[in-house]
């Protein structure tokens, strides 16, 4: 299942590569890509994971989690 995250506080390409190790430090979370300029993580979730260890990952990161929602689209 695809889930797009929300978040904040990013603001440079280290800021990326921050909030990419902090999701891939989780487990059940793969497939990570993180867009600056919108702000949020697509990821691929291959078995439940609870949003606080999503929002505790990104905190140690000195980021802020906004929200998470499936992703939708044609090839999500």
């Amino acid at each position: 299942m695809k889930k797009v995250i929300k978040i904040d506080g990013m603001t440079c390409d280290h800021c990326v590569k921050r909030a990419t190790t902090a999701l891939n430090s989780i487990d059940g979370i793969s497939d990570i890509k993180v867009n600056l300029k919108k702000e949020n993580a697509t990821v691929k979730l291959y078995k439940e994971v609870d949003e606080s260890f999503i929002k505790d990952a990104l905190k140690e990161a000195n980021l802020e989690f906004v929200s998470m929602k499936d992703k939708k689209g044609l090839f999500s």
